[in-house]
């Protein structure tokens, strides 16, 4: 049996894992610690369930991690996403740390660290927050916890440690619902040929309940207008995605890739929507067809005007030229029409926010038939998201309640307190004494009422 050994204020041991190769050495903060580790390895060796000690680091593994199964499971954004959280947060700071001494201590010690690491700045991303946000944190656990059991499953480690690891707790940012007399405004400001694009953009939010890649990525031949009960088909999103990202992931939920600049970083393309309750039909009203018809009109003006300069890809939201209109160009016009018209704190995703919030109000609470609309995939992410729309309404009903019981109550103290008066005769005398002085004609007496009188 190996022998400990003492050093400085460590601990040491070797073992031979496999016959014929050079030992593995382990090292321990007290000599509990590693005898209780040594115990445990000649335990395993004995029964065959020894998994020998790798020098993969964390770096190593996530490069693994990425290609074999980032390649096959990601889309292009969700490998550019990923990949840019292992280069600014993973690797500067535990990438050269081997996988198998890391311990739960250590995975803990590594998040909380994350706190006070500033978040890091680029040409095309300017962060909200000095430090890096809980979000990302949580983003990053989950990440390490993926790449750590995909180790486990290739046996380059009996645990995964990040499993132990709490997720970093996070209030996601209330996005406020848009007034109906802001809606006109914003609809009437863009109606106009520079920004009509975007008029068309805000009804197809508000009437579809849509994310702004799926509306961006209608096409008109999923748009009928035709029939008594017309409707869109939500089948495909536009995307804006790192050429980098789509050659390294598996592309096959792309469709299309628009033409770019050869030594442009990303590309826009057509993909399948976000995850697969978001392919769905939306019924619309007779103003949106009518606002729909009117669009088309004008955009097969346009095309018949610039003839072969026309970039026909058939898009229900393009500029005058036919070319796509991306995520940030929307923002970029939605924030000056807004400024132009003294409008605070409204987002594109403020509009989806909004249509679903009525639309919850209007149908009753039915969560069914609004999910069916906005795509979410389940009805406990559409009732835990618009749970303030319920709030409302709850709010609404305790009042309801008190209303009806304090009237109720009321009620029944006047039907006592005439009760009272009937049984006190001589009071009751004196009162229609007193009416009548008061020059107040009264209906003619009850026969309770006379007996009173006569008394």
């Amino acid at each position: 049996m190996p022998k400990i050994t003492k050093r400085g204020s460590k601990y040491y041991f070797r073992f031979f894992e496999k016959k014929g190769e050079m030992p593995t050495g382990f090292s321990f903060d007290t000599k509990k610690d590693a005898e209780k580790k040594l115990r445990e390895l000649e335990y395993r060796k004995e029964h065959g369930t020894l998994i020998p000690t790798s020098t993969r680091t964390v770096s190593e593994l996530l490069t693994k991690f990425c290609e074999e199964y980032g390649g096959e499971k990601w889309s292009a954004s969700m490998h550019s996403s990923q990949t840019a959280l292992i280069a600014n947060y993973i690797n500067p700071l535990i990438g050269n740390w081997r996988i198998q001494d890391i311990t739960t201590d250590r995975a803990n010690s590594y998040v909380r660290a994350l706190k006070k690491v500033h978040t890091v700045e680029s040409k095309f991303y300017k962060p909200r927050s000095e430090f890096v946000t809980d979000a990302t944190r949580q983003k990053i656990v989950k990440l390490l916890r993926t790449a750590f059991r995909y180790a486990v499953k290739l046996e380059l480690l009996e645990k995964n440690v990040f499993t132990k690891i709490d997720l970093p707790k996070y209030s996601e940012t209330t996005r406020r619902a848009v007034t109906v007399a802001e809606y006109h405004s914003m609809v009437n400001y863009c109606n106009n040929e520079e920004n009509r694009f975007l008029m068309i953009a805000i009804e197809l939010a508000v009437f579809c309940s849509c994310r702004v890649g799926e509306i961006t990525g209608l096409s008109w031949g999923n748009v009928h207008l035709d029939g008594s009960n017309p409707f869109v088909d939500i089948k495909q999103s536009l995307a804006r995605e790192s050429r980098v990202s789509l050659s390294a992931s598996n592309i096959t939920n792309t469709y299309f890739a628009f033409p770019t600049m050869e030594d442009s970083r990303t590309q826009l393309v057509l993909k399948q929507p976000k995850t697969a309750s978001s392919v769905r039909r939306i019924f619309i009203p007779k103003q949106l067809v009518k606002i729909l018809m009117t669009w088309k009109e004008e955009q097969e003006k346009h095309r018949a005007n610039l003839g072969s300069v026309y970039h026909d890809y058939n898009l229900v939201i393009a500029q005058q030229n036919g070319d796509p209109v991306d995520a940030n160009l929307i923002a970029k016009r939605l924030k000056k029409v807004c400024n132009e018209l003294a409008i605070e704190n409204v987002t594109f995703h403020c509009l989806r926010h909004t249509s679903a919030s009525l639309k919850l109000k209007l149908s009753g609470g039915n969560y069914k038939a609004v999910q069916a609309d906005t795509g979410h995939a389940t009805t406990q992410m559409l009732l835990d998201r618009y749970a303030h729309v319920f709030e409302e309404d709850r709010i609404e009903n305790a009042q309801k309640l008190g209303d009806a019981l304090f009237s109720e109550e009321k009620t029944e103290d006047v039907d006592l307190q005439i009760k009272a008066l009937l049984r006190n005769k001589t009071l009751l005398s004196r009162l229609l004494e007193k009416l009548q002085e008061e020059g107040i004609k009264n209906e003619p007496c009850t026969k309770s009422q006379k007996s009173c009188t006569a008394g």
